[in-house]
């Protein structure tokens, strides 16, 4: 209980207090990284990037010697960051009043039960 009020208390520190206008300095700050600055542009084309990726996670997949039931819930797990953009940019997608993009929200719901 100790740990999620010091983590709700942070997080409003850090969306809402204190912490705010640091957060919305680092997050207007960019560098410049000139023309390459994707890997399709750096390689030439979207295969090779796309190909080494795909090559990277197959390794660690096999040298990882978990069962197939574990990566599959992996992967479920990880494919709700997605689904939940996809879901929310369908549910709140109306041109009378528009709302921001959110998917799964974990720090925002504790900021706002400290209210």
């Amino acid at each position: 209980m100790t740990t999620v009020l010091i983590f709700a208390v942070a997080a409003h520190a850090t969306l809402k207090g204190v912490l705010a206008p640091a957060g919305t300095w680092l997050g207007g700050f960019a560098i410049d990284l000139g023309q390459p600055a994707t890997l399709s542009a750096l390689f030439g084309s979207e295969t090779v990037p796309a190909l080494l990726i795909v090559a990277v996670l197959v390794f660690g997949v096999v040298q990882s010697g978990a069962s197939w039931m574990q990566l599959a819930m992996g992967a479920l797990i990880g494919s709700l960051i997605l689904i939940s953009g996809v879901g929310t940019s369908y549910v709140l997608h109306d041109e009378f009043d528009p709302i921001a993009l959110q998917g799964l929200a974990f720090s925002l719901p504790a900021t706002e039960a400290l209210c």
